[in-house]
């Protein structure tokens, strides 16, 4: 058998070469030889050396080819022959190389005579030197980010990949580093690739490396974008030690602006090295770098107040609550941009604070005019602020009137407009930039809005005593009183509308207005159509809350419809225009219960008289049982 040692070897390496010949037969062998007639592609025939020659042999080497001679191997005797050999500088990486050890002998020993009948024997042993492989290594070398940890990426963030290249001693030849990008997710940056070597003992046919030390970095042009190609030609180590050498790259890719890239997407990116044995044969290797993880903002904000209904010259308090979703795949928010444009029926805004959950956070604020604007640098997930601050209603505000107030918050996923460091290629909200929140895919904007109410006017219908329900008898009047509320403030045109049932008549209307309210008709003629009264006091205004009561009688008609226990609902609506159109408050109702007297008349007299007596009559007048007034 012929074995080399080590397998696979690389270039500038020395092997063992041993022949381990043993005889199965049952007589000796005779005058022996052994011969290996060497490559010389692959070994470097300059280099031979006898390592192990057995007794009785004479080694000898000549035109790279060992000879053995000589020599008697006995019955299940085995020898063992051995030497070594350099394999050449230029061997070619991942080649194969068949190598055949011939072996003759006797049957006789060289001492016999005759020896015309001898026979001569011939064997040999194959064995297949195979050289080192190349190999690749991908990895994540760096993030743009600081925020941005481990693999976890952010959009428009630069993640820069380390490809290693370790090349054996000897030749790699027609080599090409080969990255097919996923263009769906991230995106090759042209002009920032770089390429450094171990040591000046590495050297490309194609590339001209100026300097040496893995940490020095020259810049390298891509041979290829779609996939990534950088071809380097035939490279060779000639490594004096035959150590490997190291060619690395740093590519940089960023992360896209657009819709697959989703919260969790992983981003996975193989790396091939493509070159071709000494057979002439296509090889490649691979190594896939560690998934990316894509993480995105989770914006929030909510606008609110310690209340909703509010008397003009009334005080809100409200509360802008501006935050970063807590998750795993939560990126940061940048450059938040708060702007809260108070609606002008609010004044005097005043008592601004701001709570953050962090002291990290940096926040400065504006206030010009009505219009509120604020500045976040940064909300890592979980992280939020509030921003409270307070402003009167305006004491002519119109009653009823309902005032949005909008907070809008946008932010990016990158601090400044290009990154840390302008590192970021595109500018912002294009594919290759960062998110920002001026719509379609830059989706980093928020809004939340508030109604706040002015208050109503409302109206409550009593009797004078401040009952809502009275018995009365047919033809009885009784009086009535409408009080509106009136809050501080205007309306265009404040209109109370009655509508007094059939079985009622009303008359004498009067009117009490408070001192603070101001009426533009402040005694109206109340107007009748069918069952309902109008009174229109025209434009309100009230300095102070107050009130408008409206007195007048209701007589009960003797009509034939007004029976006894039959209840009549009177129902009053005061309406008014709140600046956008005319509302109709809830209504308000007092009703009037018939009572009528149901009188019994009984007669009697004295019975079983004669002629005579005297007759003694008994008339019995009284309530009935379904009597229910007076008679």
């Amino acid at each position: 058998t012929k074995t080399v040692t080590p397998n696979p070897a690389r270039g500038r390496q020395t092997v063992t070469v041993r022949f381990n010949v043993t005889n199965n037969g049952l007589s000796p062998a005779y005058n022996i030889t052994v011969s290996d007639v060497l490559n010389s592609t692959v070994f470097n025939l300059s280099t031979v050396n006898a390592v192990t020659t057995p007794a009785g042999f004479t080694y000898s080497y000549s035109n790279g080819t060992v000879e053995y001679r000589g020599g008697t191997i006995n019955a299940n005797q085995t020898v063992i022959f051995e030497f070594s050999v350099v394999l050449n500088d230029n061997i070619r990486s991942n080649s194969t190389f068949p190598n055949i050890v011939n072996l003759t002998y006797d049957s006789l020993d060289p001492s016999t005579t005759p020896d015309a009948d001898k026979r001569v024997y011939n064997t040999y042993a194959t064995t297949t030197l195979r050289t080192v492989a190349p190999a690749i290594s991908k990895t994540v070398n760096a993030t743009s980010e600081p925020d941005s940890t481990g693999n976890n990426v952010i959009i428009g963030e630069v993640v820069t990949y380390r490809i290693d290249i370790t090349i054996p001693a000897g030749v790699t030849a027609d080599v090409t580093v080969r990255d097919p990008i996923d263009a769906r997710y991230i995106e090759y940056i042209t002009g920032r690739s770089l390429i450094s070597r171990s040591s000046g003992n590495i050297t490309s046919d194609v590339f001209t490396f100026t300097q040496a030390g893995l940490g020095n970095f020259e810049s390298i042009t891509e041979t290829g974008t779609n996939p990534l190609l950088f071809y380097l030609g035939n490279i060779t180590n000639n490594n004096p030690t035959g150590s490997n050498e190291t060619i690395r790259l740093l590519i940089q890719v960023v992360v896209k602006n657009n819709g697959n890239n989703t919260a969790g997407r992983t981003i996975s990116n193989t790396a091939y090295l493509d070159y071709r044995n000494d057979a002439g044969t296509n090889l490649n290797t691979s190594s896939t770098a560690p998934g990316l993880t894509v993480r995105l903002p989770s914006l929030y904000v909510n606008k609110t107040s310690n209340q909703t209904v509010v008397d003009g010259g009334g005080s809100v308090k409200f509360t802008l609550t501006i935050g970063n979703t807590a998750g795993s795949n939560v990126a940061p928010l940048y450059d938040l941009n708060v702007t809260d444009l108070l609606d002008p029926w609010f004044t005097n805004i005043r008592d601004i604070t701001v709570t953050k959950s962090n002291p990290s956070i940096n926040v400065t604020y504006n206030l010009t005019g009505n219009n509120l604007t604020a500045y976040i640098d940064r909300l890592l997930q979980g992280q939020s602020v509030n921003i409270t601050l307070t402003a009167d209603l305006r004491e002519d505000t119109i009653f009823g009137s309902n005032i949005p107030n909008t907070l809008e918050v946008r932010a990016t996923s990158l601090p400044g407009p290009q990154g840390t460091n302008d590192t970021t290629p595109g500018y912002p909200g294009t594919v290759t930039g960062e998110r920002t929140g001026e719509g379609g895919i830059n989706n980093l904007r928020a809004t939340s809005t508030i109604t706040i109410n002015s208050t109503p006017p409302s109206i409550n219908k009593l009797f004078l005593d401040n009952s809502s329900l009275k018995e009365s008898p047919i033809g009885n009047t009784l009086t009535h009183k409408m009080v509106i509320w009136i809050p501080k403030g205007r309306t265009g045109n404040l209109t109370v509308m009655d509508m007094i049932p059939t079985g009622l008549e009303a008359s004498n209307f009067t009117y009490l207005i408070d001192p603070s309210v101001q009426a533009q008709y402040p005694d109206p003629t109340p107007v009748r159509a069918g069952n309902t009264w109008t009174i229109n006091f025209g434009e309100v205004n009230a300095t102070v809350a107050g009130t408008i009561t409206i007195y007048y009688n209701i007589t009960v008609l003797n009509i034939t419809q007004n029976i006894n226990n039959v209840i009549l609902v009177n129902n009053a609506t005061v309406t008014y225009y709140n600046g956008t159109e005319t509302i109709t408050s809830p209504s308000s109702s007092s009703s009037v219960k018939i009572v009528e007297p149901k009188l019994d008349i009984q007669k009697t007299g004295t019975a079983n008289l004669n002629l005579g007596e005297t007759c003694t009559w008994i008339i019995r007048i009284g309530h009935n049982a379904t009597s229910t007034s007076n008679a």
